[in-house]
């Protein structure tokens, strides 16, 4: 890689940490506040995300996307089966194997979690002129595009 297009990219992800940020202090906060209610942690948040895109899975398809062993994930796993928001039963395919799913609580929650994300980011957003947002729509949606090509296949493995 050519040393011009890494410091490119270098100064385009300092720029997405800082209006991420700008756009997390600048909502109204409703996002904390639902995390904080459900007292779930983020891993536990980003396990949810990932059962609810991908369907029935395994922890070891979880522990691969989340990036902890499968000692950990399983724990994580269980702590949120016994909160309701996730199911485990056999594969009927091979009974060795347990298949994870979400629960309509746990459906719930992450409805309201987008619901509050979505108010938050709008709130935050708002300050944008409309010839700023839609550029920045039409950037986003091209960057986007391109990210589930490249990743889209590899994001739900079974």
């Amino acid at each position: 890689m050519d040393q011009k297009f890494s410091k490119d990219l270098l100064e385009l992800s300092n720029l997405i940490k800082d209006f991420y940020g700008l756009l997390a202090h600048s909502g109204e906060q409703r996002t904390l506040s639902v995390m904080y209610e459900s007292q779930l942690t983020l891993p536990q948040i980003v396990t949810l995300h990932y059962v609810s895109k991908c369907g029935a899975c395994s922890i070891s398809s979880i522990s691969e996307r989340i990036g902890l062993t499968l000692g950990a994930t399983s724990h994580l796993v269980d702590r949120l089966v016994r909160k309701g928001y996730l199911s485990r039963h056999e594969n009927p395919k091979d009974r060795r194997i347990k298949l994870i799913e979400i629960t309509g609580k746990g459906n719930e929650f992450l409805s309201k979690l987008n619901e509050s994300r979505t108010a938050d980011l709008v709130s935050a957003l708002s300050v944008l002129d409309n010839e700023l947002v839609i550029k920045l729509r039409d950037i986003l949606i091209n960057a986007t595009d391109k990210f589930r090509k490249a990743k889209g296949e590899k994001l739900c493995q079974k």
